[in-house]
């Protein structure tokens, strides 16, 4: 190894400490410098390596000490590098290391510097640039903006409908190979309605040459193939492949199974159609496909797409009802393999929108509740629609409901809606009077949501229905958020409610003027119909009038005095007239007729003109001026005009109909100054050329409106038109009568009468006639005709006896969910025949009282109570949940079994069916007992009205 050279000085330098050494103070130690040790070390390498033939390079110094320099003191060999500077705080730019700008913040500024330097040689924008850049740049996202994305799923397997060839030549080749049938070519077999088809487990036996392929023989063979769990037929599936069906067969076999019991014969998809399918072609009923699908999923691991759920829960619906469809639902999730959103939505929607009662309505909450349990957590938009859309029900609005479940879709979910899902949010909040404010705000979310979709800069035109440029000529730009003609008619919905005329005006004015600026876009365009219209007559109908007629006289001559309101008469109705005051807070009442009117000193003050026009020519403020802005609405309706613009003919969409007739009506009766005038209204309303000519006639709320017209009281009319009242009263009692009796009355199953489903919109529901039985009463006793007003009573009995409440009662069948939303005892009982309570005859009572009229008293005592009696009986029943495991026993059973108990004479069964010893022994003790105590119960009523009927003979 070659010596190292260095410049360090050769030796051993010792050097000591030179501090004072105190007593205890140890001796100097030698301290060897750094130079020295290397010097040593390299002597030593040289005596041990044997010399190279030349002289080495020499290597550089192990330190940067120069020659005169003292070494340091210590070790390590290497000098430490050297520490920073110290920076002063009053150095730093940022003191505080929160002040320190983001990377966001340097990246800003970086882009600023580099778009000065790109526009440095630019010339300057000119206003015009400017704006067309802008308007640029706020359109560039609209389109995007306006799109909906959902959520992606992952690729699924796409199953494509076999067309009707294909799949004859697919189901052939099965019944070859599972049948052992070579069947010839033949016509479609969908044509051939099914004929000569076989059902049974047989397998060729029956099948006539050319015939259409056995589809449910196919089934049953497939059916009785044992499974690798049982005794295997070695005979039986010699000749069958591995793969028995493929899935394309199994799509091919369930499209044709479901295709034949829908669409063969023509017959509908109902029991009784399906039943005569059956019948006539073989098949099973449409209940059995159930069965089928659960062979294909246990036998081959098929599952069924969302059409074909949807085909078989419809098929269940139609054929066993909701329960039976609701069973097949909890089938697949007992099968850790739920039904899909839709299909829960299918049987949603039959409970809510066909023919729906509370009962109904109840199930299909219960049904909502157990699928997000069970199934589907996050229910889908159109299912949030379904349900917000039920709480709207006129019969049982729920809009605090509606008001969590719309929270719970936009917020928790997170979810936009569109403009179905705020129609239905908007008409559950229509539903009461006093939530309807609310569904006001959720249109100004909806036009902000379609102002920020279509806004244009610098636009020009101020009309709120306004195009945006497109082309060089302005064209609205539709969004998801436009305002349909179902929103418009949801807002009214509220406003006939709570009597808000100014509302109603603008929601009329702003549908009109959005459908003429979309038939100028070129959009198809809608105006109001009749159903919109009669809301807005209805609330002419529900508006107070700001200055009330008792307010006003007229100070003679004509020009400017006109009207004036008497100051002794202002005065002394101060305080009611605040009441009637309407609030201006909304910015969407754009008149000003809400104000209060100041108080005069004793002179007059003119606020409107005898022929209807108002002070304020926005909106009316008199009863006169609200009933000529009415009337010139519905003749602008009945005109006849070969326009079809909306820019011409505002009201071209809108058919003369009874409910249009009918709300138009309800507001001359509301305003009228007298019940002459009303009733001449109402002459010439009907006979008008245009209904009759159309075949718009009165039915049943249109005699009930009139009726309830004439039955009020002296309050609300005067002492001369009370004979008007009574005898156009009679009139309209005859006529109604009439109608009614023209109807066809369907009977049910327990012996009731009981109207068609369209009962309610003719206006004879159960409610409907029993407001119209109770008015004619009212007004026989208001002309002290009291014997004519027990006479109705009693007829009223006899078309509505109080046993029909019992009759009528259907136990609810049990559809065994896991989750019940709604309580039982809140339900109200639906379908409950016209009954006759004390307080709808209390006028008569009274007038009886005062006659001493002691059996007209006990009658209607009677009467009333027998009524009470049954509803409180049917209530019992209902909470108790009678008549769960069979129907419940008929009035007449239940007669016998009380003649019995009470020793009842035996003659009398001959008459009446008894009832058999197991119905008996089933109800045991306990229904022993009930029909003793309802037989007790009615000996004591036939005493209490022997005894009144004894105390009335004797008083006369």
């Amino acid at each position: 190894m070659p010596s190292i050279a260095s410049d360090a000085p050769t030796g051993f330098d010792a050097t000591y400490s030179t501090g004072e050494r105190g007593e205890n103070s140890r001796a100097p130690t030698p301290r060897v410098s750094a130079t020295s040790q290397h010097r040593f070390a390299a002597d030593h390498l040289t005596h041990l390596s044997p010399p190279y033939p030349h002289e080495p390079a020499p290597l550089p110094p192990l330190s940067s000490l120069l020659l005169d320099e003292r070494p340091p003191p210590t070790f390590p060999l290497y000098r430490p590098a050297p520490s920073p500077p110290s920076i002063s705080q009053s150095s730093l730019r940022y003191s505080d290391p929160k002040s320190l700008p983001s990377d966001a913040k340097i990246a800003r500024s970086l882009k600023v510097r580099l778009s000065k330097r790109a526009v440095k040689d630019h010339p300057p924008l000119e206003e015009d640039d400017l704006r067309e850049f802008y308007a640029a740049l706020v359109e560039s996202g609209a389109e995007e903006a306006a799109r909906r994305y959902e959520t992606l799923d992952a690729p699924k397997e796409e199953r494509l409908r076999l067309g009707d060839g294909e799949r004859e030549v697919v189901l052939r080749g099965l019944a070859e190979r599972v049948l052992g049938l070579n069947a010839p070519e033949s016509p479609a077999f969908e044509d051939r309605e099914g004929e000569n088809m076989v059902a049974g487990p047989s397998r060729v036996t029956n099948i006539v040459s050319g015939d259409a392929v056995p589809t449910q023989t196919i089934i049953h063979a497939l059916a009785s193939i044992p499974s690798e769990n049982e005794g295997r037929n070695e005979g039986v599936l010699s000749d069958l492949p591995l793969g028995l069906v493929s899935r394309k067969e199994w799509d091919a076999l369930f499209d044709q199974t479901v295709r034949l019991c829908f669409q063969a014969t023509g017959c509908s998809a109902t029991r009784s159609g399906s039943n005569r399918f059956s019948r006539k072609v073989g098949l099973l009923p449409l209940a059995a496909v159930a069965t089928e699908s659960t062979f294909i999923d246990d036998a081959a691991g098929y599952q069924l797409s969302t059409s074909q759920h949807d085909i078989l829960t419809s098929a269940h619906l139609h054929a066993s009802g909701p329960i039976g469809a609701i069973a097949h639902l909890k089938t697949y999730e007992l099968s850790s393999h739920p039904a899909p959103q839709s299909s829960y939505g299918l049987v949603l929607s039959h409970l809510l929108e066909r023919d729906s009662s509370s009962h109904t309505r109840a199930l299909a909450w219960d049904l909502f509740a157990h699928m997000r349990l069970s199934a589907h957590p996050m229910p889908s938009r159109e299912i949030y629609r379904l349900m917000i859309t039920s709480c709207g029900a006129s019969s049982d609005p729920q809009p605090e409901r509606a008001r969590d479940l719309w929270i719970e879709l936009t917020q928790d979910n997170g979810s936009i809606p569109d403009e179905p899902e705020y129609t239905a949010a908007i008409r559950a909040l229509s539903s009461t009077k006093k939530d309807y404010l609310e569904a006001f705000d959720l249109l100004r979310q909806m036009l902000a949501r379609h102002h920020d979709a279509t806004y244009v800069p610098f636009s020009e035109d101020e009309d709120a229905w306004a195009g945006r440029l497109r082309h060089g000529q302005r064209q609205r730009s539709m969004s998801r958020w436009i305002p349909s003609l179902e929103t418009w008619k949801a807002l009214l919905e509220g406003t006939k409610r709570a009597g808000d005329l100014p509302r109603a005006r603008w929601v009329l004015a702003e549908s009109l003027r959005m459908a003429r600026a979309s038939e100028v876009a070129g959009y198809p365009a809608k105006g109001p119909d009749e159903d919109m219209m009669a809301s807005v007559f209805m609330t002419y109908a529900a508006w107070k009038p700001i200055v009330a007629r008792r307010q006003v006289r007229v100070r003679g001559g004509v020009g400017h005095e006109g009207i004036a309101r008497d100051s002794d008469t202002q005065e002394s109705t101060a305080g009611s007239t605040s009441d009637t005051v309407q609030p201006t807070e909304d910015p969407l009442v754009d008149v000003g007729l809400t104000e209060e009117t100041p108080a005069g000193d004793g002179d007059a003050q003119d606020v409107s003109t005898a022929q209807g026009k108002a002070a304020d020519s926005t909106s009316p403020q008199t009863a006169a001026d609200a009933l000529g802005e009415a009337s010139a609405l519905f003749h602008q309706i009945l005109q006849p005009t070969s326009s079809s613009s909306l820019l011409t003919d505002p009201f071209r969409d809108t058919r003369p109909s009874t409910r249009l007739v009918n709300s138009y009506l309800s507001v001359q009766l509301a305003h009228s100054q007298t019940l002459a005038a009303a009733r001449t209204a109402w002459d010439e309303t009907w006979s008008d050329a245009v209904l009759v000519e159309r075949g718009v006639r009165p039915n049943g709320w249109s005699y009930l409106v009139a009726l309830e017209k004439c039955a009020l009281g002296n309050r609300q009319l005067s002492q001369e038109n009370r004979e008007e009242a009574t005898s156009w009263g009679r009139k309209l009692w005859a006529e109604y009568l009439a109608f009614q009796s023209s109807l066809s009355v369907s009977t049910s199953d327990s012996g009731s009468n009981t109207f068609s489903s369209t009962g309610f919109g003719l206006g004879l529901g159960p409610r409907q006639v029993e407001r119209a039985w109770r008015a004619i009463i009212r007004i026989h006793t208001l002309a002290d005709d009291t014997a004519g007003a027990l006479s109705l009573l009693s007829q009223f009995q006899a078309r509505h006896p109080p046993s029909r409440i019992l009759d009528s009662y259907a136990p609810i069948p049990d559809a065994g969910l896991g989750l019940r939303f709604t309580d039982r005892t809140t339900v109200r009982e639906a379908d409950v025949p016209p009954h006759m309570l004390f307080e709808d005859v209390g006028v008569l009572h009274q007038r009886l009282v005062r006659d001493e009229d002691g059996r007209g008293v006990a009658l209607v005592k009677w009467v009333t109570t027998g009524y009470e009696k049954a509803l409180e009986k049917r209530r019992k029943w209902r909470l108790k949940g009678a008549g769960k495991g069979g129907e419940v026993r008929s009035r007449r059973s239940r007669q016998v079994e009380m003649i019995a108990a009470a020793g009842g004479e035996e003659d009398l069964s001959t008459d009446m069916d008894r009832p058999n010893n197991a119905e008996h022994e089933e109800h045991g003790k306990a229904g022993h007992e009930e029909a003793v105590a309802e037989q007790n119960e009615a000996e004591h009523e036939a005493a209490e009205y022997e005894a009144a009927e004894h105390e009335a003979a004797k008083e006369a």
